[in-house]
């Protein structure tokens, strides 16, 4: 071969990243929904995490859950167990086995603040949209599939938990969405890898795992689908039988609340099979049960996630809810309706599909069996039949805006949804004095434990110290109040401290033990009566506040006396 010959061969063809092709993909396909769907997704996860950080700054957070998930992420950010004094536990793997929460490890190494996990929660809970327009899509066509998307992204179940500091589940639609997607272009490699993270969500999503195998099975891919749902069962015994109980020290798994069926899963389940109606009976009675199963299904217009073999992935989800002695479970507050919601768009998506199916057999036979007219052309379908499924989905995304204020209305925290008050370029409600409460974190001293209002939590776990409830997490535990170096309460306010009157009288019972024997003396005092006590066994000892008269008696009553005497007397406020 001559010089010639082989500079004339063709170079190899350069290597394009996995990254760059994926976009070169996206672009290509020039789609408009697909891009109207991401510009969305991007613009309600931007949203969202200004609401929640903003939440955030305005102490409107609590230590269930943002505090204890911020303690668990700062030591996984420094390559530690996630442990959470709040949670009371050396390893949050021993309460609920979630190893998904490293991403919020990585995403707090990266953003030292609380803020690091409610904007990685924004961002992941919108990327669902995604996902769900291209499984839509192949179903139902694009514009239903961009207004699924967008009911979704925009329902009350997101606003709820995004509404609703952080959680674990935030993580399960995307997770979710990518795994019905994958199985449906049988790409079975990024089927399994979707899988597997959804399985790391927690070990309850087990479950709507063995629903997702279900659905291969009735769909024909009974391998892939006997393989998911052993997966799912064995993910749910291994976790619940040795994994938790291994980072637990050896206490059992205890997160069980169906008693009515049994003491056990598998109890449980021979009771349903020789008494299948109670499943009826227990998942509409009492109220609010059926309302919330209303709200759930309202932005799908009831039906439609009921037209297909995806009806089985939400049931596991309804179930664990609705059957349950828990009252939380059965109302629309907090994070608990997030992942039943993204499961009803994907059947939803299905069942509309299955209506567009109906819809395109009602065409006349004749059209493909005669030759078209010359004079006439071709017929064509009727443009309202068509219509059916955008319409459809239009009326699910109309009644999905309207039930926020139906949420909202009587339940929400601020009266009003996020979307809706930043429509009206509304911050989240500003109930406290934001910098009093920035002074008060501020004068918390640095050293020694610290029992404190879960209001207050998150803005202390930033700290190398042991941040706890002022209470016990069991009533038969002695409260934190009576051992911590540091305790900070609002003494004039008592429900702001977002106690029961039980916990209460026993924290403030202990305190005023603590104040009468000298193990607690008042360093810090400010407007609205909180106050800072400090044991003098506190690394570094403790000082008294000038001129602060000593706290004894009955601490909510004296506390308040000795503090306006005080005010009066000096005329300013420490």
């Amino acid at each position: 071969m001559t010089a010639t010959s082989r500079s004339s061969a063709p170079a190899p063809a350069p290597t394009v990243p996995p990254l760059r092709r994926a976009i070169d993909r996206v672009v290509g396909e020039r789609d408009p929904g697909l891009l109207l769907t991401v510009a969305a997704a991007v613009l309600l996860g931007l949203a969202y995490a200004v609401w929640a950080t903003q939440r955030q700054r305005w102490y409107l957070t609590d230590g269930y859950d943002l505090g204890i998930f911020d303690q668990a992420a700062r030591h996984l950010a420094h390559l530690q167990w996630p442990a959470s004094s709040i949670r009371e536990v050396d390893n949050l793997w021993g309460d609920h086995f979630h190893p998904i929460i490293v991403v919020w490890g990585l995403a707090r190494a990266i953003w030292p603040s609380p803020n690091a996990l409610l904007a990685t929660q924004a961002l992941v809970v919108v990327a669902a949209m995604v996902p769900l327009y291209l499984f839509a899509r192949e179903r139902a066509g694009r514009w239903p599939a961009v207004l699924l998307a967008l009911t979704y992204g925009s329902s009350w179940g997101v606003q709820r938990a995004i509404d609703f500091d952080v959680h674990e589940l935030a993580f399960a639609p995307l997770f979710l969405a990518c795994a019905v997607l994958a199985a449906d272009r049988r790409r079975w490699r990024w089927y399994w890898v979707s899988v597997l993270l959804l399985l790391a969500v927690k070990e309850d999503v087990s479950l709507l795992v063995v629903a997702v195998g279900l659905w291969l099975g009735l769909a024909g891919e009974r391998r892939q689908g006997l393989l998911t749902m052993a997966l799912g069962a064995a993910w749910y015994l291994a976790a619940t039988r040795w994994w938790i109980p291994h980072f637990a020290d050896g206490q059992p798994f205890s997160y069980w609340s169906y008693h009515q069926f049994g003491d056990g899963l598998f109890s449980a389940l021979g009771h349903i099979a020789t008494h299948p109606w109670k499943l009826v009976t227990v998942a509409l009675e009492p109220d609010p049960k059926p309302e919330t199963l209303l709200l759930l299904f309202a932005p799908f217009l009831l039906i439609t996630p009921w037209l297909t073999r995806l009806a089985v992935i939400p049931l596991p989800l309804l179930a664990e809810r609705f059957l349950s002695d828990q009252p939380v479970y059965w109302g629309n507050a907090f994070h608990y309706s997030l992942l039943p919601m993204a499961a009803l768009a994907i059947a939803s998506a299905g069942g509309i599909g299955t209506i567009r199916g109906w819809i395109a057999r009602r065409a006349p036979a004749a059209d493909a069996a005669r030759a078209p007219d010359a004079a006439r052309g071709p017929r064509r379908r009727r443009p309202g039949l068509a219509a059916v499924p955008v319409a459809i989905a239009a009326a699910g995304l109309l009644i999905g805006t309207a039930s926020w204020f139906k949420v909202y209305g009587s339940h929400g925290s601020f009266g009003e949804s996020p979307l809706a008050s930043m429509a009206r370029l509304q911050p989240p409600a500003r109930v406290v004095d934001r910098e009093l409460l920035d002074r008060v974190v501020a004068a918390v001293p640095g050293s020694g434990s610290i029992a404190a209002p879960q209001m207050l939590q998150s803005h202390l776990t930033g700290r190398d110290q042991d941040v706890y409830l002022l209470e016990s997490r069991l009533v038969a535990e002695p409260v934190h109040a009576a051992s911590a170096d540091n305790v900070v309460l609002d003494l004039p306010g008592s429900d702001i401290v977002n106690l029961d009157p039980g916990q209460m009288g026993r924290v403030m019972a202990a305190v005023e033990q603590r104040l009468a024997s000298g193990d607690l003396i008042p360093v810090r005092a400010f407007a609205q009566g909180w106050v800072i006590l400090r044991s003098p066994r506190a690394p570094g000892g403790a000082r008294r506040a000038a001129d602060l008269p000593p706290l004894t008696g009955a601490p909510a009553d004296a506390a308040r006396r000795a503090l306006r005497r005080w005010s009066a007397e000096t005329g300013r406020w420490l």
